[in-house]
Formats: C-alpha cells, sequence, structure tokens
C-alpha cells in the first residue's frame, strides 16, 4: 500500500472515531452539554485533527446522520425477500426509529439545516431513504399493487417530504407522539388513497 492510500485511510479512520466519539458523548450529555475540546480529549485526537475534518461542532452535528444511510442500507438488504408493502413499510418503520433515536440531537440538527440551507444540502443524508422509498413503489408498480397512472419518483420524492416534515413535526411537538406509529398511520391512509 503506498503512502498517499494509507494517509487516506487514516484520515477515514480518524473521521469515524471523532463521529463515533461525538455521537456517544452527545447522546449521553446532548449537544450542547460537550465541547470540541471534550471531543478530542475523548478521541485521543487534537483540536488541530478536529478542525481539519469538521470546520465547527455544527458542521460534525450534520455528519451524525450520516449512518442513517448504511441503517437503512442494512434493513433494506436484510428483507430483500419481502414484498413491495413490506419493504415500504420497513423503510418507514427504520426511519422513524433511527429519528425516534436521536431525540434532541435531531432537534439541533434540522435547527442547523434550516439556517444554513446552502451548506447542509451536501449533508443530506435522508436522500437514501427516497431511494429506496422508489426502488419499493417500482417493485409494488411490477406487482401491479402500485396503479400505473402513479409516477414512482414522484411519489417517492412526496412521500420522502412527507415524512421530513412528520419529523420536523414531531420536533416542534416536543416528541410527544409516537413517531413510529403516526408514520405507520398514514402510511396506510395514503395507500388508501392510492389504489383503484
Amino acid at each position: 500500500m503506498d503512502y498517499n492510500e494509507q494517509r487516506r485511510r487514516q484520515s477515514e479512520r480518524t473521521e469515524a472515531l471523532i463521529l463515533e466519539t461525538a455521537l456517544r458523548l452527545m447522546h449521553t450529555h446532548g449537544f450542547d452539554g460537550v465541547s470540541i475540546r471534550e471531543i478530542c480529549r475523548e478521541a485521543g485526537i487534537t483540536t488541530g485533527a478536529f478542525y481539519h475534518h469538521f470546520t465547527s461542532k455544527d458542521v460534525l452535528l450534520l455528519a451524525c446522520f450520516a449512518p442513517l444511510k448504511g441503517h437503512l442500507s442494512a434493513v433494506w438488504a436484510a428483507h430483500a425477500d419481502a414484498t413491495p408493502m413490506e419493504q415500504l413499510r420497513l423503510m418507514i418503520t427504520a426511519y422513524a426509529d433511527y429519528m425516534t433515536n436521536e431525540g434532541e440531537l435531531l432537534s439541533k440538527y434540522y435547527q442547523y439545516r434550516l439556517g444554513q440551507p446552502a451548506m447542509s444540502a451536501s449533508f443530506d443524508n435522508e436522500d437514501s431513504l427516497r431511494h429506496m422509498l422508489a426502488q419499493a413503489l417500482a417493485a409494488a408498480q411490477a406487482w401491479e399493487i402500485l396503479p400505473a397512472r402513479i409516477s414512482v419518483d414522484e411519489t417517492a420524492a412526496f412521500l420522502h417530504r412527507y415524512y421530513r416534515g412528520i419529523v420536523i413535526d414531531w420536533i416542534l411537538e416536543n416528541r410527544q407522539y409516537s413517531l413510529k406509529e403516526l408514520m405507520l398511520k398514514d402510511f396506510e391512509l395514503l395507500l388508501s388513497l392510492f389504489s383503484d
């Protein structure tokens, strides 16, 4: 392995360590209860190494939601043989579970994204949900569960916006209701609207 490849891999390992450490500390102490210095001390790195990877703690927070894609992909792969409707329910459930587990961090995440839309666009870690919804919807059309008149891409984009909106509403309501229950209930309602 050449020197540049070693450096690239070390950089990836350091970034992953920062993210893992930050998430662990933030889950325990909250976003505002953890400083960059504490993250660095716990990870065993310098603040210079931190700033090499992230320009601020807010940018770090955006990157902390990158595991969503891997989480959804793992659920999708584990249930590749499920029916299209089961896949859709599984994706919605996995998305709701992930968001529910992030609680206070999720509130900070959306506050920052709403305040910095140009910067945060490159950190849209939810795009994988839209892609997987489109795959399941296409399969549903192939199985003739979803009418051919329904555009798969437009419906996936709609569902993505809709479920993101539910997450934001859930945050605004101080997470007082079950995100998963509402998402699944609304999914059944949408299915009834789409049926012939």
